[in-house]
């Protein structure tokens, strides 16, 4: 070995040390709240998709799978109208906020079409999914 600059084993300050220690334990512990973030946002969003068929993390006021009036409907491809059908009433709420209208008179059978308007003032129809 040539002597000179080579030589020398460079040794680190302790001050850069414990830098060195503290960033390596941040970076980790910032990769392991980022992975539990991330997997809680998949939970969510797995949890919406099943209950109403979307990829969100958030209800929305008319979902495309909805369950109401002890039944399961699912939204139809028509484009929604301004105003509801005569002839329904008030049921309830979807989980998003969204007013559920089925057919006056008929609280001991189940509709097979329901309407549900959003805050908009849009209203959607839904089929009954399955038989009466």
């Amino acid at each position: 070995m040539v002597p000179g600059r080579f030589t020398r084993v460079a040794r680190q300050s302790p001050e850069r040390s414990a830098n060195l220690r503290l960033m390596k334990r941040l970076v980790v512990n910032a990769a392991i709240m980022g992975s539990l973030a991330a997997g809680g946002l998949a939970v969510q969003a797995t949890r919406i998709h099943d209950a109403y068929g979307a990829w969100r993390l958030t209800a929305t006021e008319t979902p495309l799978r909805l369950t109401a009036l002890h039944r399961e409907y699912d939204r139809s491809h028509l484009p929604p109208t301004s105003a509801p059908p005569w002839g329904f009433e008030s049921r309830g709420q979807t989980d998003g906020g969204g007013t559920i209208l089925a057919p006056t008179g008929l609280k001991e059978r189940t509709p097979v079409v329901i309407y549900v308007q959003d805050g908009e003032g849009r209203v959607w129809s839904y089929g009954l999914v399955g038989g009466p």
